[in-house]
C-alpha cells in the first residue's frame, strides 16, 4: 500500500512555494466574500517567461459559499519549481497542498 502525504502552505500573496522538482495536489480558495481573486499556478521561479501554467488563470466568485479551488485526481508535476501568482485576493487565503519529488516514486496507470 502507498501513503501519500502533503505539505500544506497558507500564502496571501505571490509566493514561491518550492525550487525543485515535486507534485500539486489541491489548490483551496478563501475568500473575503468581497473580492474575486485570480489565481494562476507556474512550474517556475516566478510568473515569467519561460514558465508553464500548471493550472490557467482562474477568477473564483468570492460570493460562492464554502471554499473555491481545484482538487486533482492525480497530481500535477512540476519540475523547476512551484509559483503561486495572487490577484485581488483581499482578506483571502489560498492553501496549496503540494509535496516535493525526493523520496516519492511515479506510478504508471493503465
Amino acid at each position: 500500500m502507498i501513503f501519500i502525504y502533503s505539505t500544506p502552505k497558507r500564502i496571501v500573496a505571490n509566493t514561491l512555494i518550492y525550487t525543485g522538482k515535486g507534485f500539486l495536489f489541491s489548490l483551496l480558495i478563501g475568500t473575503d466574500g468581497i473580492n474575486d481573486p485570480i489565481v494562476s499556478v507556474y512550474d517556475y521561479t516566478d510568473a515569467t517567461l519561460p514558465a508553464t501554467r500548471i493550472i490557467p488563470s482562474n477568477t473564483y466568485d468570492a460570493s460562492a459559499l464554502g471554499l473555491n479551488g481545484a482538487v486533482f485526481k492525480f497530481a500535477k508535476e512540476f519540475n523547476t519549481g512551484l509559483y503561486v501568482k495572487i490577484e485581488d485576493i483581499g482578506n483571502g487565503e489560498v492553501i496549496v497542498d503540494w509535496r516535493a519529488a525526493s523520496g516519492m516514486r511515479k506510478v504508471k496507470i493503465g
